[in-house]
């Protein structure tokens, strides 16, 4: 589901060697796809893009399927994880003359306007007769900008909005996204049809692998379905009674936690001087420096991010140390000795359901992660929580549109853990602040 305000509206370009279709447990219950490239779903029998708002009422009026119970929470999981959009009119269309988008229906013969920066197809000629005349002022037959090419239909409804796709013949579905899919985790292809694996040196990763070097750590477990399935169990939605109950208590001490950082510094003299140490640190600029902004409480996603990476780290370390639970394995959160030390100091203020003391543990542990130094070969925490937030069920990782909003919550939960820090222990002079 997209933040407040909705995400910027941008065209998505489609590569044709690519498999943007993804399945699941949930999502292969439901019937439909999602397609990562397009941030929609995909009804698999009907063929049409779907919203995260129109699902629901899709498969009730066109399949009498109700979404109820488990399906709707795992939906729910699900949404929280992914980007989806929420309304049609909101959903950008494919950059023109790209590849049929994958899932929906075959491309349609229709016409597209051939006016500089005008995307405008359609399957009637006379439609575009009266769109060239009304919006270029074009006279036909005498001034003629359109020509003849594919289209396809992402929504049946938004009236119906066509956007043009390659020419040439649709292959087989189930052909093309089986070499679609080989294609995406590095195949080629033989004089005699056989699929050839290609290994990592033949690639070039995309330039957010080549930055993160999310593709170098634990191969292993992208490689094992197995491994991947329960690491990515980390990350399903918390179960009341999950562990005892006791991580029922994270969510509320990480909303203090927001509310501490938006009024700690309310009628401090050093109030300004400090937000602007928050983005410059101590070489503030004398001419157009900007000062850190607290965010609103009506906003909920950055509390909710940190709520969800604290109970992905503690569910791992309590399942690690517990006799009764099988650790996962293959992965596990690298702690150092005060780290741990702290996290469980937390998860025990936690099981006792101590208010303040979990809010101060909360406190202690993120600044123990906030103020590590980072030794390399993967010991930062953050580190390690971006690659199990990025990784998805098919051993891929999301891509930097989604990882670009978790940065932003990334920044503000480290600048708020040192503001916090540095206003609730003593401080001596305003040297030691700055620092």
């Amino acid at each position: 589901m997209e933040p407040p305000g909705g995400p910027e509206k941008s065209t998505p370009i489609l590569s044709p060697l690519i498999n943007y279709l993804e399945g699941g447990v949930v999502l292969d219950r439901l019937g439909v796809w999602f397609h990562c490239g397009l941030n929609v779903f995909i009804c698999r029998p009907c063929r049409v893009g779907l919203t995260s708002e129109v699902l629901k009422g899709h498969l009730k009026a066109q399949h009498k399927h109700a979404i109820a119970g488990k399906d709707w929470e795992d939906l729910q999981t699900f949404l929280c994880r992914v980007h989806v959009f929420g309304r049609p009119e909101d959903v950008p269309l494919p950059s023109p003359g790209g590849p049929a988008v994958q899932g929906l229906g075959a491309p349609e013969p229709g016409f597209a306007c051939r006016m500089r920066g005008c995307a405008y197809a359609v399957k009637s000629e006379e439609v575009m007769k009266k769109h060239q005349c009304g919006e270029h002022g074009l006279v036909h037959p005498l001034e003629k900008r359109y020509s003849p090419c594919n289209l396809q239909a992402l929504f049946n409804s938004v009236g119906k909005v066509f956007f043009q796709v390659l020419d040439g013949l649709v292959r087989d579905k189930d052909v093309a996204l089986q070499h679609m899919a080989l294609l995406d985790v590095g195949m080629s292809w033989n004089v005699d049809g056989t699929a050839v694996i290609a290994t990592d040196k033949d690639r070039t990763p995309p330039a957010l692998l080549r930055v993160t070097s999310w593709a170098d750590y634990l191969p292993q477990v992208r490689a094992s379905h197995g491994l991947r399935a329960k690491t990515l169990a980390l990350k399903d939605r918390l179960k009341p009674d999950e562990l005892g109950g006791i991580l029922q208590g994270l969510a509320e001490a990480v909303n203090s936690l927001f509310r501490l950082g938006q009024t700690l510094l309310n009628g401090r003299s050093s109030k300004l001087t400090a937000l602007k140490i928050i983005i410059h640190g101590a070489n503030i600029p004398s001419a157009g420096a900007t000062h850190w902004t607290p965010l609103p409480e009506s906003n909920q996603n950055y509390s909710r991010f940190l709520t969800e990476m604290l109970t992905v780290i503690l569910r791992s370390h309590l399942r690690a140390s517990s006799k009764t639970t099988t650790t996962v394995a293959g992965f596990s959160f690298f702690l150092s000795t005060q780290q741990t030390s702290s996290l469980q100091v937390l998860a025990e203020a936690l099981g006792r359901k101590e208010r303040d003391g979990v809010l101060q543990h909360c406190q202690d542990f993120l600044w123990k992660v906030v103020s590590a130094k980072d030794r390399g070969d993967w010991t930062d925490v953050i580190q390690q929580w971006t690659w199990l937030k990025a990784l998805r069920p098919d051993r891929n990782f999301y891509p930097a549109s989604s990882f670009t909003p978790d940065l932003a919550k990334l920044k503000y939960m480290i600048r708020q853990t040192v503001l916090i820090q540095a206003f609730t222990e003593p401080l001596h002079d305003d040297e030691e602040l700055i620092k």
